[in-house]
């Protein structure tokens, strides 16, 4: 009786083991990782004014630093902003497949309005980016991304005027 039940325990013991096994990956961070894509994306934003942006841009990565370029157009009917960034990504744990990155850089925007009554602005501010990118079910890149840009100092006045709310646009990007 002693021995059938060692022998369940010892079977036991086997299949949780192989059942609950790590998986291998065949990508790890001593691989080199390497990826560019140009993407569109849509977002709202910034909050607390939830307007609908679009954009374009360019992202490259190798292993963990990665470069994203980008142009967004935000726009409410007779007011319309256009932003281009330039960031520096850092992938925690590089993998095609599904990578968290966090990103620093700077921005400069414009807001154009079609009334005379509106003037036009210029606006530049450091930018922080955090986000997930991933590859979907049919191995297209995917990512969805938090964009900060705090604070934000207007060029337009003398003396100069600095807004120092974070201006958060959330985003979601496809890779083309």
């Amino acid at each position: 009786m002693k021995k059938l039940i060692n022998l369940i325990t010892i079977t036991a013991l086997l299949v949780t083991s192989f059942a609950f096994a790590e998986k291998e990956e065949h990508c790890c961070c001593c691989c080199d990782t390497e990826n560019s894509f140009g993407y569109v994306d849509i977002g709202l934003g910034p909050f607390p004014f939830p307007v609908p942006s679009f954009g374009l841009g360019y992202r490259t990565q190798n292993n963990h630093h990665g470069k994203d370029l980008s142009l967004q157009v935000s726009t409410v009917i007779a007011v319309t902003q256009v932003k281009a960034s330039a960031l520096y990504h850092y992938y925690f744990k590089p993998n095609l497949y599904s990578q968290f990155y966090v990103g620093a850089g700077a921005s400069a925007s414009g807001i154009f309005a079609s009334h005379r009554d509106i003037n036009s602005h210029f606006f530049i501010s450091p930018e922080f980016a955090f986000g997930k990118e991933y590859k979907n079910e049919t191995c297209d890149t995917r990512f969805f991304e938090a964009a900060i840009s705090f604070p934000t100092f207007g060029m337009h006045d003398f003396p100069r005027h600095t807004l120092y709310a974070p201006l958060v646009v959330l985003k979601y990007g496809i890779a083309f």
